[in-house]
């Protein structure tokens, strides 16, 4: 491992390497090898949230990581060889390739997301009704009181 980390540096901007002691980083070198997930998760339980999500994204660079099944058929996470070849050229392809996924991604989401907008205004509009009509039903349960005359 210590021989695949050494080519990373030597290949990646130094800029897209977690600092040693970022949440990133044993996530970062756990799958400089591959690992199983549940691996993983023992080392930080949020692994699939943020310190992945810094990882594939735009802080470090965009690391292109490769999901597999493991011949127990465990979920392992994997840097992509691009990122191991030791070739600068094939690292910024990987990167490249996961900048691409990571947009496809994002606008899927995003179309998904319009379409539920009208879903999520019926909702807004139910509730507000239903909020609405419980203050007219607590006014209506008060004893009105007749101003003081001073």
């Amino acid at each position: 491992m210590e021989t695949l980390l050494l080519t990373i540096q030597l290949t990646a901007e130094q800029k897209n390497i977690p600092s040693q002691c970022s949440k990133s980083w044993p996530i970062f070198i756990s799958l400089i090898n591959g690992s199983k997930r549940k691996t993983i998760r023992a080392i930080n339980e949020s692994y699939h949230g943020a310190p992945l999500e810094d990882l594939e994204g735009e802080r470090f660079g965009y690391w292109l990581i490769d999901r597999y099944k493991d011949d127990d058929g465990d979920s392992c996470l994997k840097l992509n060889y691009r990122h191991l070849a030791g070739s600068q050229a094939l690292d910024t392809e990987a990167r490249k390739i996961r900048r691409k996924e990571r947009a496809k991604f994002s606008l899927r989401k995003a179309q998904q997301e319009e379409k539920r907008i009208p879903k999520a205004l019926v909702e807004l509009n139910e509730a507000q009704m239903e909020y609405l009509l419980s203050l007219g039903d607590a006014a209506n349960d008060a004893e009105i009181k007749k101003p003081t005359q001073g």
